[in-house]
């Protein structure tokens, strides 16, 4: 018995304490007063606003609630920010600048200010949103205004860079190839070939197997022009003197002269034609000698001009 009025003792004190006891809420505790100018604002201007919060012991406010300074939104940004603290009152005074433009005045709202103090027990201190109209900097027409579509970004060009590119560099390839000629330096394409040279070009268009008239006499030019002079079968010998580099070719330049000799001036029956392949094949090695002889006399004679 006596445990149970105990019990029912001890229930109605917790019933009395639930419904005397009232939550504090130290936000209300503390009043925020704000002053600042509603109106009369446009882009660039300065929001000065000034907060007094009286309060009866000084305060300490947390550094770390403190907004930074900058950017806030897109079209607000907070320049300065001052805290005052005094034994009565905490005032602060923050600076806003507006960096945005309207058409026609429109109804703004400052951020919202969450603080916090230090003391013990800790308080938060909520500055609300202040309300501000904020002016066109150019005056809205009374009359209608045709608005104008919006212009397309420009496109890039891409057709002008790649034709740069392209003529570049053909006129790259071009003088490449102009200055490997000039330096003697493309086999199939040398720069001022010699006599052996330009036959060796001409036999190898040749698509007949033996040696024709008109081609035994183009050889026959071609070793004049070398031993600039012509040529008979007892003075053949001037031509290795005059050309050296055709010393390795000389049995076979021998053979050929008396065979085409004989075939072009004395008997043609009694002689064996001469194949091309045959007349190619020294025609050929004497080519490569001649463009290696004549190299080395340009650079023989360039190094004694220097």
């Amino acid at each position: 018995m006596i445990r149970q009025r105990i019990k029912v003792f001890m229930l109605l004190m917790m019933i009395c304490q639930i419904v005397i006891a009232k939550p504090a809420n130290v936000d209300n505790e503390l009043k925020v007063s704000v002053r600042m100018r509603e109106s009369g604002y446009t882009m660039g201007d300065y929001i000065k606003m000034h907060v007094e919060i009286p309060t009866q012991n000084k305060l300490s406010i947390d550094p770390e609630s403190l907004p930074l300074i900058g950017r806030v939104k897109p079209w607000l940004d907070l320049q300065d920010l001052k805290v005052d603290t005094q034994q009565d009152k905490l005032s602060l005074d923050v600076t806003w600048q507006i960096f945005a433009t309207v058409e026609i005045a429109q109804a703004l709202k400052t951020p919202q200010l969450l603080l916090k103090t230090l003391d013990n027990p800790k308080q938060n201190i909520t500055i609300p949103a202040q309300i501000f109209y904020y002016s066109p900097v150019l005056p809205y027409p009374l009359g209608e205004v045709k608005r104008h579509q919006n212009i397309p970004p420009p496109t890039f060009d891409m057709q002008t860079p790649l034709a740069i590119v392209g003529i570049c560099l053909a006129m790259a390839t071009i003088l490449c190839g102009v200055l490997l000629w000039i330096k003697d330096l493309i086999p199939w394409l040398p720069h001022q070939p010699g006599p052996m040279t330009i036959l060796a070009r001409q036999l190898k268009k040749l698509d007949n197997e033996t040696m024709q008239y008109d081609q035994l006499l183009k050889v026959h030019h071609a070793l004049n022009s070398t031993a600039k002079q012509s040529l008979y079968p007892n003075t053949l010998d001037i031509l290795f003197k005059k050309a050296p580099y055709l010393k390795n070719e000389r049995d076979a330049i021998h053979q050929f002269f008396n065979d085409s000799w004989s075939i072009i001036y004395e008997s043609p029956s009694q002689t064996h034609p001469i194949t091309v392949v045959q007349t190619l094949g020294w025609v050929n090695r004497g080519a490569v000698t001649e463009r290696i002889f004549r190299n080395r006399s340009k650079a023989k004679a360039v190094h004694k001009r220097t």
